[in-house]
């Protein structure tokens, strides 16, 4: 996983110097490959065990790791094939004590409802699908009507939003009525910051490139998959759902 990706994805971990961190290594990404940890702490006024900790909440098992895997990335950054390296990055982004707490969260609520617009629709109905079969409580609605008819109507019920960009105005003012009435928000958006994160209780990632054909929008939203699919398996096992195997013919 890119330094860049780690960051983000695990950015709720991080404090205000840490963040300052990531600003730094990503402007000197160069530098910082050849650096020694010392170096790098003393021009943040402080030690090389914030150094080591910071690298640990990324993923890394110290400094040292982090310093390869920069220079992998330099190596590496014109010779991958794209495509195969976005969907190995959604793997990466797999963040089981993440998403054991939003498992934890669907235990707990009395429905779970998701909902997406547009193409997204389409994903979810695919990624959405195995929670309809292991628990009635899951729902994907179909439209805006019924979203705020269960946000207003029920209570304790959790709601789950996906969309890529984090930014869709309907989704966004849903998200802060279900929150007001005192519902849990779970998102599912491309790797960024954006107003939906911010807006949910946990907020979950996938990365795909943003991408335009004559004009029109034809970005790749399997990612989505990926991550609810993952999502699913580790629901599977927490909750000891057993799976029945048949033969296709």
């Amino acid at each position: 996983m890119k330094f860049k990706t780690r960051a983000v994805n695990y950015s709720y971990k991080l404090t205000e110097t840490e963040e300052e961190l990531v600003e730094y290594i990503l402007a000197h990404q160069t530098e910082v490959a050849q650096m020694k940890i010392w170096t790098l702490a003393k021009h943040f006024f402080t030690v090389p065990n914030t150094i080591t900790r910071f690298c640990h909440k990324l993923g890394y098992n110290g400094f040292s790791e982090l310093k390869i895997e920069l220079k992998h990335e330099l190596e590496n950054e014109k010779s991958k094939n794209k495509a195969i390296e976005t969907m190995l990055q959604n793997f990466d982004l797999i963040d089981p004590e993440r998403q054991l707490k939003v498992i934890q969260l669907f235990q707990k609520a009395k429905g779970v409802y998701f909902y997406a617009q547009d193409q997204t629709h389409l994903i979810a109905e695919l990624g959405v699908e195995t929670f309809i079969v292991a628990n009635n409580k899951f729902q994907l609605l179909d439209f805006e009507k019924e979203v705020v008819s269960h946000i207003t109507r029920d209570s304790h019920d959790l709601f789950f939003f996906l969309s890529l960009s984090g930014e869709t105005e309907v989704i966004l003012e849903l998200a802060r009525q279900a929150k007001s009435k005192g519902h849990r928000v779970v998102s599912l958006t491309n790797l960024s910051q954006n107003t939906l994160t911010s807006i949910s209780d946990i907020a979950l990632h996938c990365f795909t490139e943003v991408t335009y054909l004559n004009g029109i929008e034809i970005t790749d939203k399997a990612p989505m998959l990926i991550i609810l699919q993952s999502l699913f398996q580790l629901y599977q096992e927490v909750c000891k759902i057993t799976q029945e195997n048949t033969t296709l013919d």
